[in-house]
């Protein structure tokens, strides 16, 4: 473990001095990474180089006063951090996940609801994932054995903090030994004040509507694991993860956190398929297509029409549903609908529907993944009231 973090830190001390990198192979997930409070992009470094032996393709911008920029803090607002975010996202062919450590946790929540369109998931790396109208500064209020806030330490114009340099290690990289910690000191600034007071603003329409995932660090002296566990609480998350890790996974155990943002990317690549496929059964039931509805279903499918009856294995269901159309049945669709991803090949989803024969609710799809990434329907359950 220790050889690991040496080799990680020593790489990092060399990565600091360079700017905003931006690389990666034929795509399969494109990150767009949103360092800590005192840090800049070089923190991602390792992390970086694990995504992209995966294939992923990533971006790990230094945020204004930060690393290779040299802002004043004094004209750095959240306004200036979500700004030189979204022009990130805007730059990317498609739509990014985004990840938030520590307080780019609070960067990411308010660029999700910027560019909604631009993200497909955000991922809190031991982060602060906040409601709307709240700030950093409210969310640590009432916390107490935090080393981070017990020792922060406020320029004499208020415009900028840092963390008492006696307390540095212990808060934040207990795990990492001294002498290596030392190195990347130099790298750390002081981080502007407006930030960290500026409340969110978010709604379920934007920031809302997007996938979020949680990665608890459970040795964390920065950012407590109770008060980790407590915003997952308050804002539920898709998928939540647990590292043993101090506050800085990034440094310690970097291809964990590569493998964990892997998994959250072939999540979001099922939810994708299962969305892609539940879509095109609705257009095929609206126009009658009895071939391309029976095709969503497995060979071996079961599907609980409640009242009609339960159908076992594609030709039953063909026949139900041949009926069905032929009794009239159409302009089906969704009036509510939600995909929860169980691993990496498999869905769920339920919501109300509605139609001209009547409305209902479906309990549950169960969606699988087949060898060619499309998902099919293996199980439904579904009832119509009137």
């Amino acid at each position: 473990m220790q050889n690991k973090i040496k080799t990680s830190l020593l790489t990092l001390i060399t990565a600091a001095s360079l700017s905003a990198h931006s690389y990666g192979m034929d795509k399969q997930s494109d990150f767009v990474m949103i360092h800590s409070a005192w840090t800049g992009g070089w923190q991602w470094q390792q992390v970086n180089s694990a995504l992209s032996k995966k294939g992923h393709t990533y971006s790990s911008p230094d945020l204004p006063g930060h690393g290779a920029d040299n802002t004043p803090a004094g004209a750095i607002d959240l306004d200036s951090y979500v700004s030189s975010m979204v022009s990130v996202l805007d730059a990317r062919q498609s739509a990014s996940i985004l990840v938030g450590h520590s307080f780019g946790g609070v960067v990411a929540s308010q660029v999700a609801e910027a560019r909604p369109e631009k993200v497909k998931a955000i991922v809190y790396l031991c982060a602060f994932m906040l409601p709307d109208g709240y700030s950093f500064m409210d969310a640590t209020a009432g916390v107490k054995n935090s080393e981070v806030l017990n020792n922060l330490v406020f320029s004499e114009d208020k415009t900028s903090v840092s963390i008492a340099d006696e307390a540095l290690h212990s808060a934040v990289a207990h795990e990492v030994p001294v002498e290596l910690f030392n190195q990347v000191k130099p790298n750390l600034v002081a981080e502007p004040t407006a930030p960290l007071s500026a409340k969110l603003q978010l709604t379920a329409g934007n920031y809302g509507s997007i996938p979020r995932y949680f990665v608890q660090c459970e040795n964390d002296n920065a950012l407590p694991v109770e008060q980790q566990q407590f915003m997952i609480e308050q804002s539920p998350v898709e998928w939540s993860y647990k590292l043993e890790s101090s506050h800085m996974p990034v440094f310690t155990m970097p291809e964990r956190v590569a493998e964990i943002l892997d998994d959250v990317a072939n999540r979001e690549e099922v939810r994708k398929a299962t969305l892609t496929a539940n879509n095109n059964w609705i257009k095929a039931f609206n126009t009658k297509n009895i071939i391309a509805v029976t095709n969503t279903y497995t060979e071996n499918a079961v599907l609980n029409a409640r009242p009609f009856g339960t159908y076992s294995g594609r030709e039953e269901i063909s026949r139900f549903w041949e009926k069905m159309l032929a009794d009239g049945a159409s302009d089906f669709r969704l009036t509510e609908s939600r995909v929860f991803v169980l691993d990496d090949k498999r869905a769920t989803s339920y919501g109300l529907w509605e139609m001209n024969k009547g409305q209902g609710i479906i309990y549950k799809s169960i969606w699988n993944l087949d060898a060619d990434g499309k998902a099919k329907l293996s199980e439904g359950d579904f009832e119509m009231l009137r």
